[in-house]
This record gives structure tokens, sequence and C-alpha cells, in this order.
């Protein structure tokens, strides 16, 4: 028993070690590669959005568990080129929401010292979840591949680096870059000549609080 209550204190300890637990917003752009097959291409794929994030810190101050939940509004055109006489084209729009959560990995940080006493925090970090996407798609007379018209869910990777600049001792600016990819072909609404998984370049840029 007793070796148990002191193993829940560890635990407990280790998410409010240095008071670094902090929640945040985020305001977010993604660009998605789109399909590419048969002589078409997809352009005007950007999307905007918006985000919530906590992380928390572990025993060890150079890791760090953190938690993303993220809203884009997609907006995507894919155009056939092979004649520009009878062009072919599909108009995707759609909202992509997304759940992930994984590790912050500090970089070149003093790490017996305080996230509070160190201003400019960089990191990598590494994340695995879930999207949920619903799409709305038309198409024109000739378009000559399978599409997705409504919504699926798919699992997702990120990996990115990040960084954190401090105000004061409780408002920090966090900047974060990543690649994220999908498991499958279906992101971009379209279903190509093949099954690569989507990769997707999100930027995430905002405030967070630390308690």
């Amino acid at each position: 028993m007793r070796r148990f209550v002191i193993l829940y204190f560890l635990l407990f300890g280790s998410l409010v070690y240095g008071q670094r637990t902090s929640y945040g917003f985020n305001l977010n752009l993604m660009s998605m590669q789109g399909e590419v097959s048969q002589n078409k291409f997809i352009s005007d794929d950007l999307a905007l959005g918006f985000g919530l994030t906590g992380d928390f810190p572990l025993i060890n101050p150079r890791y760090e568990l953190s938690w993303k939940v993220d809203y884009l509004k997609l907006r995507m055109d894919f155009i056939g080129k092979a004649d520009p006489n009878s062009i072919s084209y599909a108009e995707v729009n759609g909202s992509h929401w997304s759940g992930t959560g994984g590790l912050n990995i500090y970089l070149l940080s003093n790490h017996g010292m305080s996230n509070i006493y160190q201003p400019f925090r960089p990191y990598a970090f590494v994340y695995a979840g879930i999207v949920y996407q619903n799409l709305s798609t038309e198409v024109s007379p000739n378009f000559n591949l399978d599409y997705i018209d409504g919504g699926f869910v798919s699992p997702v990777g990120e990996l990115g680096l990040g960084v954190k600049i401090r105000a004061n001792p409780k408002w920090a600016f966090n900047f974060q870059f990543s690649i994220r990819s999908s498991f499958d072909d279906d992101m971009d609404g379209i279903n190509g000549s093949s099954s690569t998984p989507e990769l997707m370049g999100l930027i995430r840029s905002g405030l967070s609080y630390s308690l």
C-alpha cells in the first residue's frame, strides 16, 4: 500500500513539476499535398482554422505530454489538364476536425532550470490521433475519378518543430510547423490511381497560459 501511495504522488508530481502545465489557443494554416495522378492536379488547397492545446510536464523537464484539438475549413479544386477544350474538375469543400496527442522534446535548454526562467525554448514533437473529415464534393459531368461526398474518420501521425517564447512567467507565444500524414488516400476527397497516404503541412501559432 505504501508503495502504491508513493507511486501515485510521483506520477501526480510529474504533471505539475516546475509549474509548467499550460493551456493555449492557436490559429492554424494547413496545406495538403493533393491528388497527382492521371495528368491531373489539385490547387487552391489552403485550409484555415483554430485549435486548443494543453501541455503537461513530466518528471524530466526535457519532456512534456501534449494534446491538441484542431478545426480547419477546407477548400480544394481538382482540375484536369489533359484536354483544355474539355476541362474536368472537382470542387471539394469541408471541415477537418482532429484530436492528437504525444510528446514534446525540448532542445538546447537547461533542463535543470524551471521553464519560467527560460524565455526561448525550441522543441521537437511527435503526435498521433484521429481526424474526422466531412466533405461536400461537386464534379463536372466528365470527371472520371472516384470521389468522397460525406464524412469519414482516419488515423493520422504528425512530426514537427516548435518554439515557445515566454513573455512573462504566465504567458508565452507558441509557434509550430509539422508534417501530418494519413494512412490512406481519402483526405483530399479524391481517390486516385494509387493508395499513397496524404501529406499535410500544418502551421500553428498562438498564446498559452501557464498555471
